[in-house]
């Protein structure tokens, strides 16, 4: 008897820190792109739209990155886009004008143009100032 009362608590406590977790993550959104990869690992701020924008005269390179966010980080906070890819494993990375309310735009242009095909994967860090 007493063996199952200590599989059943365990079994609750699982449940329950499942449940914790799933309530965690749902709090961070990033939305599917056809280009693109998203992680989030904290809360505070949700993108609902992240835009891909390719050089006009070379799509292999990209131009910016915009990320339109439900919460307003003009104020007092900056924005700071990491690119990885097998290259540079540890990422580049690109100031962000956060300046606009709700949009964060990071310039890619910098040495030519960030070259689309490698991109592994992509992180913008939001620091209070």
């Amino acid at each position: 008897m007493r063996k199952s009362t200590k599989i059943t608590f365990a079994a609750a406590a699982a449940c329950l820190i499942a449940a914790g977790g799933v309530a965690f993550t749902e709090a961070n959104i990033v939305p599917t792109e056809i280009a693109g990869y998203g992680t989030n690992t904290v809360t505070g701020v949700t993108a609902t739209n992240i835009a891909y924008n390719v050089n006009a005269t070379d799509a292999s390179r990209l131009d910016s990155i915009v990320f339109t966010t439900t919460q307003d980080v003009s104020a007092d906070h900056t924005a700071l886009l990491t690119i990885n890819d097998p290259v540079t494993p540890a990422g580049t990375r690109y100031s962000c004008d956060e300046s606009v309310p709700n949009v964060i735009t990071c310039d890619t242009t910098g040495g030519g143009g960030q070259l689309i095909d490698p991109i592994t994967s992509v992180g913008l860090t939001v620091t209070h100032d």
